[in-house]
């Protein structure tokens, strides 16, 4: 015997409800144990890591962009004369941040 569109819809929406209901029961011992807050500490710290580790690979790629002009400084220098006139032009690396 087949249910009406109605019968239908209204169990859909039963099913959804207690779903819902019963997902809200099983969150709210979370938060009465406490365990929110420190997993938001952590996510706010591997935040904080991934911006360090960002700026650091700024810097690195700053570093390999000096790297490549000394290398480039240094193949025009030995193929022209004066090499050495070259090598005073090389862009100085950047100091290390700490």
């Amino acid at each position: 015997m087949p249910f009406s569109k109605t019968t239908l819809a209204g169990f859909i929406i039963a099913v959804f409800l207690g779903g819902f209901v019963l997902g809200r029961l099983s969150i709210a011992p979370v938060h009465a144990q406490g365990l929110v807050s420190p997993l938001t500490a952590k996510i706010t710290q591997l935040g904080s890591l991934i911006e360090q580790m960002q700026k650091n690979i700024d810097e690195v790629q700053g570093n390999l962009k000096a790297l490549r002009a000394v290398k480039e400084s240094l193949a025009a220098g030995a193929r022209t004369e004066g090499g050495l006139r070259m090598l005073q032009e090389v862009p100085k690396l950047p100091a290390p941040a700490r």
